[in-house]
């Protein structure tokens, strides 16, 4: 996801803003891999192991979703 997001940076926004939105991605992607972990084993802890499955399922229903809302470049004829 992270480089697909860098990619798109790239090509959909002016050459002036990629640095400062490629640093804004890199520290919400940092939060999100501090973030899960802490919720998941929190969550674990008073719910038990069996949890981690269904966390696991929602988080890559997620990520598949948020792979396809990535807008694609227009075709050109």
């Amino acid at each position: 996801m992270y480089v697909a997001g860098l990619a798109l940076v790239k090509e959909l926004l002016p050459a002036d803003l990629h640095m400062i939105s490629m640093q804004i991605g890199a520290s919400f992607g940092s939060f999100g891999a501090a973030l899960f972990p802490f919720l998941i084993g929190t969550i674990m802890s008073y719910k038990g192991p069996k949890t981690l499955v269904y966390m696991l399922v929602g988080q890559t229903v997620t990520i598949m979703v948020l792979w396809f809302l990535l807008p694609s470049k227009p075709r050109h004829h």
